[in-house]
């Protein structure tokens, strides 16, 4: 991040059968060229990244919650801001931006 803004820091895709999805990212991410960076298999969850690059990190791995996947449990994205005050900034409607 070079401090000016707002960038994306990890999509978590959320999966139900972890070792059927880890075989699809694992060859759809190396074609991309990612790399692996952890595989957690007894935890279900793995991530990798572009090599060279701290972000973003695409994650893989069951709902956050323990409960099935579904629209709106599982799949995540987040943002990383520079430091907390740009962030709450950020989330200012425009009018009540410093």
């Amino acid at each position: 991040m070079d401090g000016s803004g707002i960038e994306l820091s990890h999509v978590h895709m959320g999966v139900s059968d972890f070792p059927r999805a880890m075989a699809f990212y694992t060859t759809l991410m190396s074609e991309l060229g990612y790399e692996l960076k952890f595989c957690e298999r007894d935890r279900h969850w793995a991530g990798g990244m572009q090599p060279g690059r701290p972000r973003p990190l695409f994650l893989i791995g069951r709902a956050h919650d323990g409960e099935p996947v579904s629209p709106g449990n599982g799949p995540m994205f987040a943002l990383l801001a520079p430091d907390r005050a740009r962030w709450i900034d950020a989330t200012r409607p425009p009018s009540r931006r410093a």
